[in-house]
């Protein structure tokens, strides 16, 4: 998401700014990235070519039609993403959920692969545990896919998912250098993305 993250308030309510380097970092290592390189790399390492290429159209369309909402959402909002009526931060975790389900229906009509069924469900849960619950308390979204990403990467593709790992620490600072969210919001992040992706690897 970049800078077109729900980004942290700092003094006087307005959303912080930070160095260039770590808005790169923000811009660049955004979730919708980082899960589209994981949910490719499953597809294509558990379907042949043809089939994976559908699946990962699947969920692109579905990522766009996100980012279409997103850009929306912004457009009629002065502060961003950043929504200060509290009520209101419930709206973009209802579809989120709808798109995600609606992904979920079309892998499992597509006949897609366990794993590719598994991966969009445990991080459909941890991206609309983290918005739904902005409602009450800011976790950073970044972090909470990055660190599913890594989890889910290394248990579904080995070293290969490891790479996945390694970007973790970068999106951390990078949240908290860019005045994103505070230390707290990106601890919390991490631990919902962490807990439910390995509750995933476990359970589903």
């Amino acid at each position: 998401m970049g800078k077109h993250a729900l980004r942290f308030r700092g003094e006087g309510g307005q959303p912080g700014a930070g160095t260039p380097l770590a808005a790169t970092l923000g811009a660049v290592l955004n979730p919708f990235l980082l899960f589209t390189a994981l949910f490719a790399g499953t597809a294509f390492s558990s379907a042949g070519s043809w089939e994976a290429a559908g699946y990962v159209a699947v969920e692109i369309v579905a990522v766009v039609a996100l980012v279409a909402y997103l850009l929306v959402l912004k457009s009629r909002n002065d502060s961003g993403f950043w929504l200060p009526v509290r009520e209101e931060r419930l709206v973009p975790a209802l579809v989120l959920l709808m798109l995600g389900a609606t992904t979920v229906v079309l892998l499992t009509l597509l006949d897609a692969p366990a794993e590719l069924v598994r991966l969009t469900v445990g991080m459909l849960a941890t991206a609309s545990l983290v918005t739904a619950l902005v409602a009450w308390i800011k976790a950073s979204a970044h972090v909470a896919v990055a660190c599913h990403c890594a989890v889910a990467g290394v248990a579904g593709l080995g070293l290969a998912g490891a790479v996945f790992a390694l970007v973790v620490p970068a999106v951390m600072w990078a949240r908290v250098a860019e005045r994103a969210h505070t230390p707290a919001e990106v601890a919390f992040g991490a631990l919902a993305g962490t807990v439910i992706a390995a509750a995933g690897v476990l359970v589903l």
